[in-house]
């Protein structure tokens, strides 16, 4: 069987041709369809796109979802833009809650607060600075043992 007798076998199109195509098969865990082919694991999604255009998508290419259904293969629901265009789109369409839940807790799980000496931030996230020396203090203590 061909790459894309495959795949289409693992949709669902029974929605028809304006609703969403359901990726049946495996999925990871935010719900986007995984696709095997050529010894890879792709996003379902993406390997679509890519046959479809007969290149891969460059570097800074993403596929968005206009439906914001994350298995859905209908192709006239995906479109190819930049994670700035993806952040946005989630931005305005609400999907975005887990940052502004996140920016207004003033402690980590373990407890400590989140002051300017206790707090690390990368790539606009926050760790707590304690909780970070702990773990590192594991490892290094893991290492040696090992």
């Amino acid at each position: 069987m061909d790459r894309i007798t495959r795949f289409w076998a693992k949709v669902d199109i029974s929605a028809g041709p304006y609703g969403c195509w359901i990726w049946t098969a495996s999925r990871y865990p935010f719900g986007y369809g995984r696709f095997m082919s050529g010894g890879r694991d792709w996003a379902s999604h993406r390997w679509l796109i890519n046959y479809l255009r007969g290149r891969p998508l460059t570097r800074d290419e993403v596929v968005r979802h206009k439906c914001d259904n994350p298995p859905c293969c209908n192709p006239t629901h995906l479109c190819i833009g930049t994670q700035a265009e993806n952040v946005r789109d989630r931005e305005e369409r609400g999907r975005s809650g887990s940052g502004k839940v996140n920016a207004v807790k003033t402690h980590c799980l373990r407890g400590h607060e989140y002051t300017e000496a206790n707090t690390l931030v990368k790539r606009s996230m926050r760790n707590c600075r304690t909780c970070h020396r702990d773990r590192e203090r594991q490892r290094r203590l893991t290492q040696k043992e090992g």
